[in-house]
């Protein structure tokens, strides 16, 4: 016959078959603490679930392009700050700036030669990484105060203002021109205003202001180069080895001069000759050969010989 199960009460069972107890050091020796509760393990598992997950950083490639042409700047210095204005991370010379950033909100700024810039940036886990940072041009005033026309080769004045940083020029160059093909160059150190040598070519020409760090152009004028005539009167006759003058008219380039030179002899031929700069009449010394000779207009700029006339030297009694 089967007998029925009993149940004992916990304080009657067997030392082995009693609750387990946890165990802890306390000064090299052991003693014994209740097992954690239902409770106690509900609590710590909400502190886990609640606590704010390690932030994660995205790698950022910043890289500097002009505002008005997406042009990239090259090199620029950076200065990123957190919502709160306050400082994350500067670097110099940097092109691209490579930061990793955790995900939040920041304020980017950067400058290059002749540019600046600021924008807002949101830093997430999903962003492009690669961003452009548009830099507006910082561009210095500057004027330039010519005639609408001048004789071609000949002088010209040219009123200006601008920066006067050194390296900086007035220029003149054909208006298709780039920056850097010039037709003549004054240095605006020489002084206001600038005196360029104008070529002996005819047309439409541009003036410029152009600035040396950063190289570009900062104001431009259009002037129009005609073509001019020069005229010389000579002397009938002239004694040998005596000084004579001559009467002329010309554009008076900065080199151009009053030539006296054999007949048929080249354009760049000359016995003697005076810049046009000393004014007229012009003052020259007869050979001591007796014959008939040239008086030339020559344009310095170009060698060419606007005008030429011939005249005797000896033969006077």
């Amino acid at each position: 016959m089967r007998r029925a199960a009993t149940s004992l009460p916990l304080s009657s069972c067997p030392r082995h078959l009693a609750q387990p107890r946890a165990m802890v050091s306390v000064t090299g020796s052991t003693a014994p603490r209740p097992s954690a509760t239902g409770a106690e393990l509900t609590a710590a598992l909400a502190q886990v679930i609640s606590a704010e997950p390690l932030a994660s950083t995205v790698v950022m490639s910043l890289f500097a392009v002009s505002a008005e042409t997406s042009a990239p700047l090259g090199a620029a210095d950076w200065r990123i700050t957190d919502a709160n204005g306050q400082l994350v991370a500067e670097g110099e010379g940097r092109d691209p700036f490579d930061i990793a950033l955790p995900p939040a909100d920041y304020g980017i700024a950067a400058t290059a030669p002749g540019h600046t810039g600021e924008m807002p940036l949101t830093v997430r886990a999903d962003i492009v990484q690669r961003v452009a940072v548009p830099l507006i041009e910082d561009r210095p005033a500057a004027s330039l105060d010519v005639p609408g026309t001048a004789p071609a080769g000949g002088m010209l004045d040219v009123g200006w203002t601008g920066p006067d940083a050194d390296g900086d020029r007035t220029t003149l160059a054909r208006p298709e021109a780039a920056a850097g093909v010039l037709s003549a160059v004054t240095l605006t150190r020489r002084g206001n205003p600038a005196t360029p040598s104008v070529p002996d070519e005819t047309g439409m020409f541009e003036l410029r202001y152009e600035q040396y760090a950063p190289q570009r152009i900062l104001v431009t004028r259009q002037i129009s180069l005609a073509a001019t005539e020069a005229s010389i009167t000579a002397p009938v006759a002239v004694p040998l080895d005596e000084r004579f003058e001559i009467d002329w008219t010309g554009p008076v380039g900065p080199k151009d001069e009053i030539v006296l030179a054999e007949v048929g002899s080249p354009d760049d031929a000359r016995i003697t000759a005076t810049k046009t700069r000393w004014g007229s009449p012009a003052k020259l010394k007869a050979p001591d050969v007796a014959g008939t000779y040239e008086l030339r207009y020559r344009v310095g700029a170009s060698g060419r010989i606007l005008t030429r006339t011939q005249f005797t030297i000896g033969g006077i009694e």
